[in-house]
């Protein structure tokens, strides 16, 4: 099964397959490893059409809509539910948002990084902060609105 969410420029979309019935917890755990892997990279793909704000160029169709995909994709609230039940595989979250952020530093004119003193854990912090405020809201738009905050302080030469 797939889940798919289309949503205008300023918000993301994508996909994301369900876990399989029946399967032991350390199987899928082993499963959403891999699956990771290609969402990483799938994501920082994705990340890549994701219009920054600043340059002034977004890429999308005729209608103002892109497709996004992977964890972007997913609500606020689902994230919270996840968290909750399965607080290591969460970290599939602050994987996705770190290949965001990293799509973000190379296309973002003058910045050689958007959050220079946010490591993995302290991006799940901001997704826990900011989604229990819009559980509504797609993941994809929770990392648009990290950057926007982080724009002004972020580092523009290599240290």
């Amino acid at each position: 099964m797939r889940l798919t969410a289309a949503a205008p420029c300023s918000g993301a979309q994508g996909f994301l397959t369900s876990r399989p019935a029946g399967g032991s917890a350390r199987r899928l755990r082993r499963e959403m490893t891999v699956t990771l892997r290609r969402l990483i990279a799938g994501a920082l793909a994705a990340a890549m059409l994701l219009p920054s704000g600043w340059t002034g160029a977004a890429a999308a169709d005729a209608k103002n809509m892109y497709k996004l995909r992977g964890l972007g994709a997913m609500t606020c609230s689902k994230y919270l539910e996840d968290r909750r039940t399965d607080l290591a595989g969460t970290e599939s979250y602050a994987d996705w948002l770190t290949g965001y952020l990293t799509a973000y530093n190379y296309l973002t004119p003058d910045t050689y990084d958007i959050a220079p003193q946010h490591n993995a854990s302290e991006l799940l912090t901001f997704l826990d902060l900011h989604c229990a405020k819009n559980k509504d809201q797609l993941i994809g738009v929770a990392a648009s609105a990290f950057t926007k905050a982080l724009h002004d302080k972020r580092q523009t030469l290599r240290q």
